[in-house]
């Protein structure tokens, strides 16, 4: 037997590559709703009137979501990212409770202290 079998023979019509299928249409998937300071948190399916429903949200995004409702302005804390919230949190309760109820659940020391923070009136004086 030759170890170089020459030209191969030219494929006939029946052996010809028949055409790939046309893939079927896939569609893509929508990214996930990035969480603003002013959207509300939790599943908006399982949300009540009274109470927001969370489910592995993040503590970070609660934090700044509570802040915005209270007034206040609240920083990422990336010592913070990997907590995340499960449970039911009331709606129309003092943001500022929550959070200290939250920062307590969790052994965080509370980002607000009421009694720390000057009136809303309160105006710094000078000494010159």
């Amino acid at each position: 037997m030759p170890q170089y079998p020459g030209p191969s023979p030219a494929p006939t019509p029946a052996e010809e590559a028949t055409p790939a299928p046309t893939p079927a249409e896939v569609t893509p998937v929508p990214a996930p709703a990035r969480l603003g300071p002013n959207t509300e948190p939790g599943d908006p399916t399982r949300n009540t009137s009274n109470t927001f429903w969370l489910d592995n949200y993040p503590l970070n995004d609660l934090f700044q979501y509570l802040a915005r409702q209270a007034g206040f302005q609240y920083f990422q804390n990336p010592f913070t990212d990997s907590i995340k919230v499960t449970g039911e949190l009331f709606k129309g309760n003092d943001p500022l409770e929550n959070i200290r109820e939250l920062a307590l659940q969790y052994n965080l020391r509370s980002p607000v202290d009421r009694d720390a923070l000057p009136p809303p009136s309160y105006s710094w004086e000078s000494k010159r």
